[in-house]
């Protein structure tokens, strides 16, 4: 029994790290979007239609995404030389939530109200934080694997 329990933890384990592969080639196709807007002086002309609809459409709980909009704010803000003021309260409010909760924080939903810097400041924290607890449980549970084999 405790064979299928460590065999199921493994396999939700590679679940998460699909998962997590998705989300980091969505934020890499969303970066293409930013550096183009960004080498374009906020033309959304630069932006092919493919990546406008890789940042439409829904999340994996089938909540809208908002990449699209923060993408097309900051071309604006760009288009204007107007960079984004960062909010400080909501700046404050994220940079003051406990690791697992900023870990499930859509960051994205925030674009358009930080500055690059403090956006990439949470985002930089965000996948510290996604990525170490990624690490402890896989830890453990290899751990509790060799235990139950009798090994170390």
């Amino acid at each position: 029994m405790h064979v299928s329990a460590l065999v199921i933890e493994m396999l939700e384990t590679s679940g998460r790290q699909q998962r997590r592969a998705a989300f980091v080639a969505r934020a890499r196709d969303s970066l293409g979007v930013y550096s183009a807007l960004s080498a374009a002086g906020g033309d959304v002309g630069a932006v092919t239609e493919a990546q406008w609809q890789q940042l439409d459409g829904t999340d994996g709980k089938g909540r809208a995404r908002v990449e699209a909009k923060a993408a097309r704010t900051f071309a604006k803000h760009n288009r204007e030389d107007n960079p984004i003021e960062t909010e400080w309260q909501v700046q404050y409010a994220l940079d003051n939530m406990a690791p697992k909760e900023l870990a499930a924080v859509p960051l994205w939903d925030y674009a358009d109200k930080l500055n690059s810097s403090e956006f990439l400041v949470l985002a930089q924290r965000q996948q510290d934080t996604r990525a170490s607890g990624q690490r402890c449980r896989t830890l453990q549970i290899l751990s509790e694997a060799l235990a139950w084999a009798g090994i170390g």
